[in-house]
């Protein structure tokens, strides 16, 4: 068996105490956490408008296992802080920044450290990484975003296979995304209509020869009731490239419907249905908007965009089939409860994973979310529950 507690708490310290002390420890991040402060400071004096965002975490997971010796498996501890900066300038463009700072203990400081992206405390290993870095500039009928920035494709908010960017899981529903670096320019033909394209630097950065970026184009159609997304996306690899095709489309009538699909080609590799990965889904509220119901199912390929991989996807998914269910009731507008439930079908086994949750926003902004996780395949060998202290600002 295994289980998973974990507890949260708020802490506040005095935050130029804390800064000394990591660097007094840390002298590799001192100039990561100079260049830090002083990325907070310096549009102050530079743009008009600056605007100053965030979300801090502090999360304690517990697992156990009663399939080893050991009965606890693995416990993390972690507290992390998105911090985010917007700047106006008086011409009209926009200047986006922001970064992610964690604290942590246990398994996940243990596989950051081993991989070298972190510096050891006291008792903690602490990472500091830029998620966003971008300029936009706006015009009356376009756009153009230049830098670190996300970019999401595909309205299915479950699985969403065409956002092949950055893959979801729901039961990861803590996942960061992850930037890319690239540029777009979107145009608006008119309210109901949008044409992007967009280009993106290869996956490896230290690649110095183009090999592996990434091209392509994507429309967004818009009716009262109904919205429509087609992609298509060239990346720069072998002889002939790997193509990606996509369409994203979502009706909101009586329930709301949405699918989600997207197709890899590599013409050395022709892999059929493999490469194919598409989702469905619908979801409907009762009781007044108080009992909200949620199912999807996703066709994973082989070698498609959704597959697990542990380095290149390790939110994918291992079946072939998968089906995820949720029921979420709120007691009250800063309480509810959720029960779900994902299936996963191999050719091998089915896997089930149940889930259980409690959400109370204690204070505006301040939300505790606990979560407990319990996969099964041969047999009920292991539970996870997660707790989770967010604040908002």
């Amino acid at each position: 068996m295994n289980i998973t507690a974990i507890l949260t708490a708020k802490h506040t310290r005095n935050a130029k105490d804390i800064s000394a002390q990591f660097l007094n420890r840390t002298e590799g991040l001192k100039l990561p956490f100079m260049f830090f402060f002083g990325f907070l400071l310096l549009p102050f004096t530079i743009f008009g408008q600056v605007s100053l965002s965030g979300v801090s975490d502090t999360m304690a997971v517990f697992t156990a296992d009663n399939s080893g010796e050991n009965f606890i498996e693995s416990v993390i501890l972690e507290a992390y802080a998105n911090l985010r900066l917007q700047a106006r300038t008086k011409g009209g463009a926009v200047f986006y920044a922001a970064f992610n700072v964690t604290a942590m203990s246990g398994a996940n400081a243990q596989a950051a450290v081993s991989q070298g992206l972190t510096v050891k405390g006291e008792n903690y290993a602490a990472m500091m990484e830029l998620e966003r870095l971008y300029v936009r500039l706006n015009g009356d009928y376009a756009k153009l975003d230049l830098g670190l920035m996300r970019l999401a494709f595909g309205y299915d908010t479950v699985f969403g296979p065409s956002d092949y960017f950055n893959p979801k899981n729901p039961l990861q529903p803590n996942a960061r995304g992850r930037a890319i670096l690239g540029a777009t320019v979107s145009a608006y033909p008119s309210d109901s209509f949008k044409l992007q394209a967009f280009a993106v630097a290869p996956k490896d950065p230290l690649k110095a020869d183009g090999s592996g970026s990434q091209f392509g184009a994507s429309f967004d159609k818009y009716w009262e009731w109904l919205r429509l997304q087609g992609l298509y996306a060239f990346e720069n690899t072998g002889q002939f490239g790997v193509h990606r095709v996509g369409m994203s489309v979502k009706a909101d009538i009586e329930v709301g419907l949405v699918a989600d699909c997207l197709y890899t080609i590599n013409p050395e590799d022709l892999s059929g249905v493999e490469g194919f990965s598409a989702s469905v889904g619908t979801d409907y509220s009762l009781i007044d908007g108080d009992l909200y119901l949620l199912a999807a199912y996703l066709f994973n390929g082989a070698y498609s965009v959704t597959m697990f991989s542990f380095e290149e996807n390790p939110l994918g998914y291992i079946g072939r089939h998968n089906v995820y269910a949720l029921a979420r009731y709120n007691f009250s507008e800063f309480t509810n409860i959720s029960g779900g439930c994902m299936v996963a079908i191999t050719d091998e086994e089915t896997s089930l994973t149940p889930i259980l949750g409690f959400s109370h926003d204690v204070l505006q902004g301040f939300t505790i979310t606990l979560q407990a996780q319990a996969p099964i395949r041969q047999e009920f060998e292991q539970i996870a529950f997660t707790a989770l202290a967010r604040l908002k600002f």
